[in-house]
């Protein structure tokens, strides 16, 4: 059963999925992080085809998988996440992501974001040369022993 803070797995839903999954040589090319917002489950996303980082309730797509992280979801987890909401997508981030340079950090891509809230939750501290694509994120904590649950 997922729980607040725990990563979600696409195996993508948009055009640049392909692209994604091939470059990255993996089955993924989007996640994001489980949570709620007033009540309703859904996940802290950021996404090229909604403009940005946003919540989204988990009826509109259900993720693939899921990478239990064993996060003491606190009030101020959910705040930091939902600060985050509204930020800008960053394609010259993607961009940059996808050709191995670190982030400029004027907007998210779905990884940065996701990685972003797990730093901040305490989920994980990243080497400072982490590049945090969908499939280093994921690698990232499967390596680590947290176990990954496929539907």
């Amino acid at each position: 059963m997922m729980r607040p803070g725990d990563l979600l797995c696409f195996h993508g839903r948009g055009p640049f999925s392909p692209l994604i999954r091939f470059w990255e040589h993996s089955e993924w090319s989007h996640v994001a992080i489980f949570g709620y917002q007033n009540g309703v489950p859904g996940y802290f996303e950021s996404d090229s085809a909604k403009k940005g980082s946003t919540f989204t309730a988990l009826c509109t797509e259900q993720p693939d998988a899921w990478i239990e992280l064993n996060v003491d979801w606190t009030q101020e987890n959910q705040q930091f996440a939902e600060s985050l909401e509204n930020q800008p997508y960053d394609w010259i981030d993607f961009i940059r992501c996808m050709v191995g340079l670190p982030a400029r950090n004027r907007g998210y891509i779905c990884s940065e974001l996701a990685a972003a809230i797990c730093r901040n939750d305490g989920a994980a501290e990243f080497p400072e040369d982490f590049l945090p694509t969908p499939a280093a994120l994921i690698d990232f904590f499967v390596f680590s022993g947290h176990p990954l649950h496929r539907k």
